[in-house]
């Protein structure tokens, strides 16, 4: 399994490359970078790392849950914390409806929650994107 020790390696490291970068940022240049590490926690598993990283930029920023990157993010990892409902509140905002992205994660929120029919509403916009995703999702 040397393989998953140098990928944890290496995410670590980025980690620790961003973290500290994000700190130096005068607050009013914070946002952006701090949705791009919840997308870099959520591409590597750590979804309750990037849902306290969102709360964070919605405390600052409360303008920020107009966004699309910040709700997809915030849907995804309510999606991979198992925590559905929450993600639905995140992937139905209108600024979403459009999204192939945010379709694949409302097909596994509504999976999850047992609501079949809204699932198969999404397959055909998630199906466009689908093959971009690990086959662990």
């Amino acid at each position: 399994m040397a393989g998953g020790a140098d990928h944890d390696r290496i995410r670590a490291r980025e980690l620790r490359r961003r973290e500290p970068a994000l700190a130096s940022l005068p607050e009013g240049e914070r946002d952006p970078v701090r949705l791009d590490l919840a997308q870099f926690q959520v591409a590597n598993n750590f979804a309750a790392e990037a849902l306290g990283l969102l709360d964070l930029v919605k405390s600052d920023n409360p303008a920020i849950a107009n966004d699309a990157v910040y709700n997809l993010t915030g849907g995804a990892a309510n999606v991979m914390a198992a925590r559905s409902k929450d993600a639905l509140e995140y992937l139905e905002q209108p600024i979403l409806e459009d999204s192939p992205d945010a379709a694949v994660w409302r097909m596994m929120a509504d999976v999850a929650l047992n609501k079949w029919a809204d699932a198969r509403v999404a397959i055909p916009s998630a199906q466009t994107v689908i093959a971009n995703y690990p086959p662990k999702f």
